[in-house]
């Protein structure tokens, strides 16, 4: 859409040289409202923007501050469990099955309290979930449905209002591949070093 809005201004701005291009440009509607509106929901990547919405701001936020409190929780229980020796040498914390873990030699696993959530292919390492982190992991969880629905919700309601403006988009994605397909013809013709002749096919209509 974007795009569009560009071409539909350069060829106001260029007229004189782009005559007919730009009588096409001209009937485009112009989108400016539903640009700024996706604009305000999207960031550069096509991510949902945090200020999306009110709730979804509010969630990304509570969802931040639990994930740094249970990060900074899990790197404290990890550098005691390795100052033990309980865990394999080169590791670190890790997440299995969505929810963040200790790898634990299976010699060692009654000296943390915890939930095994997975197991290494040779059972020699066991992943576990501290239960000072088992509530926080939850809460977490809770929150990424939360941002989830949220989403959702937004995606939604901006593809109500994209839907309303079909029949807008429908000539406007149109004048862009004519734009393509006129831009494809000139470069094509520059690779060949074409030149026109007019009322070439008038005269020649066995050509």
């Amino acid at each position: 859409l974007q795009i569009i809005a560009d071409c539909k201004h350069f060829f106001k701005q260029h007229q004189e040289v782009y005559l007919e291009i730009f009588k096409i440009s001209s009937v485009i509607p112009e989108l400016g409202g539903l640009i700024k509106n996706l604009q305000a929901k999207f960031d550069d990547h096509g991510q949902v923007r945090d200020s999306a919405s009110v709730e979804l701001a509010k969630i990304r936020k509570s969802l931040h501050t639990e994930q740094l409190r249970v990060k900074r929780l899990m790197d404290q229980l990890f550098r005691h469990a390795a100052d033990q020796g309980w865990v394999p040498e080169g590791v670190s914390a890790a997440i299995r099955n969505g929810r963040l873990v200790i790898p634990v030699l299976a010699e060692h696993k009654r000296k943390i309290k915890g939930f095994v959530v997975d197991e290494s292919a040779t059972g020699q390492t066991i992943y576990l979930e501290p239960a000072e982190v088992l509530e926080a992991n939850n809460e977490i969880r809770d929150l990424q449905h939360a941002e989830r629905r949220e989403v959702i919700k937004i995606l939604k309601e901006l593809t109500s209002l994209v839907r309303i403006h079909l029949h807008e988009l429908y000539p406007s994605f149109h004048f862009l591949g004519v734009i393509d397909f006129t831009l494809a013809k000139a470069k094509f013709s520059i690779d060949i070093q074409a030149e026109m002749q007019a009322g070439y096919f008038f005269d020649n209509p066995s050509a």
